[in-house]
């Protein structure tokens, strides 16, 4: 008689099924209300058509938050039998092998999750019938990667824990973390760092990648939610092996264990313990309004907490005091960590890279006057070696000065700076410029060195965006001006033909190559306004790779304010008999 292993158990498929078909249908209901449901009420409305044609944006509306939430639910479900002694007894006990049980509970879960999506997508399909069904498929296939990465992630987390409610708490907390782990960091060295360059705004694409319910709910758009979600498919199907290998070699008697494998328990106690300080001791901070000897104090207290209740939750015990020294390695740890910043040991802020050590220099912001394209540097690229002596003058400036500051200036901007170095590093920091006209003639000053910089030609030039646009295709083929009136009020425009507005671009160019458009960091105002419109050359055009509609050539509009000191182009104008 021939004998076979199984890989997939029918019988304990079904006997899952039969047990947890509430939440089948529960999933079954809410994709009916989404998909056929609402197709009928668009068929009542004879706007059948419209609905199939947006029916996959609705698709990716949808995608993330029920995976999420459906994705943990039946990852509870199918690892339910490994939380209670009796259920892994039971479950020992039965004839399959642990890989086969653990597909059958796998993929049983799964199915739950995918057919009833698919029945209530091709009902759907069938009410758009005529149209086409393109964006059915495309958003069913979004919905299902969604699926199998939200839900092996779900699985994974019920490998690491004998508790079913520290399942959903892990399955929260790993998909928040590298992100919470990030602001958290991000807040303590900007307050302990001068220079440090991190935004709470713009967030790295790592931190975004790691941090999927960010990921998904920000940029999983239409546009770009498929190419994502295949990532994050990819990144399920290794997680699900994972949790394959971590069930076969699963210690079933530690069940009701919070984590049930010995080498991540220390991970676990000492990841509350950093958690807890970071979080608690940042807010107890806000709260009070600490200054830095505050917050440390906090964090570190907060930190000795977070480590004991970590203890607790593995001892399931509240006699926790004999861990101390774990404890106490935490607050030491944290108070290496604030003693190395306060005091700089690690040389931060004072590095500031030597002029040939630098290859080139990308820059931002620092604002300055009159208004107009070149207020401020965009992300400003250069190789020119006066421009990069210039700019680590400033930089080793706002170094040497950051102690001087006495709370009183003129005008404030940011700056932004990131050097390319000769060893292939990169070196970026990010500084409040406060300037004082006082010191706008004093030599070595920051408001001295940054003037001189927002009015280097080249970079001016490339702050106008010229160079970039020429390079495009583009050639200026009109425009605009008026004057502004020594009572501040303006005058009727004036509109420049193509002949027109190249003459006026060849002076302004001339003018700034000349310094003779001089930019201040104070405030200020140009007395003549010049709009030029940009368009891109026909021939440019035939060359690009994609192919625009002929009755809409793209074009680009650059404001210039000049002075009475823009000789060139003031002469221009008035020949031009303005």
């Amino acid at each position: 008689m021939r004998c076979g292993t199984s890989f997939y158990n029918g019988t304990l498929g079904k006997q899952l099924t039969l047990r947890f078909w509430p939440l089948i249908a529960l999933n079954a209901v809410i994709w009916a209300i989404v998909l056929p449901i609402s197709g009928l009420n668009y068929l009542r409305s004879s706007c059948i058509g419209a609905w199939a044609t947006d029916i996959e944006y609705l698709f990716r509306v949808m995608a993330t938050p029920m995976a999420i939430v459906f994705g943990v639910l039946a990852a509870m479900a199918v690892c339910s039998h490994l939380y209670t002694t009796r259920s892994c007894n039971f479950t020992a006990a039965l004839p399959p092998k642990r890989t086969a049980l653990f597909a059958t509970h796998y993929l049983t879960g799964l199915l739950w999750l995918v057919v009833p999506v698919a029945v209530m997508t091709l009902l759907a399909a069938l009410l758009g019938l005529g149209y086409s069904l393109s964006g059915f498929a495309s958003g069913l296939i979004v919905v299902c990667m969604q699926t199998l990465f939200f839900y092996s992630f779900a699985v994974l987390c019920g490998m690491l824990t004998g508790h079913l409610l520290a399942l959903p708490v892990f399955y929260g907390i790993f998909n928040g973390l590298v992100g919470g782990l990030w602001y958290l960091l991000t807040l303590l060295f900007h307050e302990f760092y001068f220079g440090y360059p991190g935004s709470l705004v713009a967030v790295p694409d790592w931190v975004e990648w790691f941090t999927p319910i960010w990921q998904l709910f920000s940029y999983g758009s239409p546009d770009n939610g498929y190419g994502m979600s295949m990532v994050y498919a990819g990144v399920g199907v290794v997680f699900a092996l994972a949790s394959w290998l971590l069930y076969v070699k699963r210690p079933m008697e530690r069940s009701g264990d919070v984590v049930i494998w010995a080498g991540l328990r220390p991970v676990f106690r000492y990841g509350v313990a950093i958690c807890t300080g970071l979080a608690l001791g940042s807010l107890t901070r806000l709260v009070l309004g600490l200054g830095e000897v505050g917050l440390a104090l906090s964090v570190m207290l907060w930190g000795v907490a977070g480590c004991f209740v970590g203890q607790m939750f593995l001892s399931k015990s509240v006699r926790v005091l004999r861990y101390w020294k774990g404890a106490g390695v935490i607050a030491c740890a944290f108070a290496a960590l604030f003693l190395a910043m306060k005091f700089d040991l690690t040389g931060y802020e004072t590095r500031v890279p030597e002029a040939d050590e630098v290859v080139s220099v990308s820059i931002s912001g620092l604002d300055s006057y009159p208004v107009d394209t070149a207020t401020n540097f965009h992300d400003i690229q250069t190789r020119d070696p006066q421009a990069i002596s210039l700019i680590t003058q400033l930089h080793q400036a706002l170094v040497d000065q950051r102690n001087t500051f006495n709370g009183y200036y003129d005008n404030s901007t940011r700056w932004d700076v990131t050097y390319t170095l000769s060893n292939g590093t990169r070196l970026t920091r990010s500084y409040t410029v406060y300037v004082n006209e006082g010191d706008l003639d004093r030599a070595g000053t920051v408001t001295n060195l940054a003037h001189q910089l927002v009015n280097d030609s080249k970079l001016m030039l490339q702050s106008y965006e010229f160079q970039e646009l020429e390079a495009n295709g583009y050639q200026p083929t009109g425009g605009s001006f008026y004057l502004t009136s020594e009572t501040g009020n303006t005058s009727t425009g004036h509109d420049l033909s193509t002949s027109e507005a190249q003459r006026v671009y060849q002076a302004i160019v001339q003018d700034i190559r000349e310094g003779n458009m001089p930019r201040t960091l104070f405030y200020g105002d140009g007395e003549v306004h010049i709009d030029l419109y940009w368009s891109i050359s026909p021939s440019a055009l035939k060359q690009m790779e994609y192919i625009y509609n002929t009755d809409h050539i793209p074009g680009n509009y650059v404001s210039v304010a000049i002075t009475d000191q823009a000789a060139h182009t003031l002469e221009v104008l008035e020949e031009l008999g303005y």
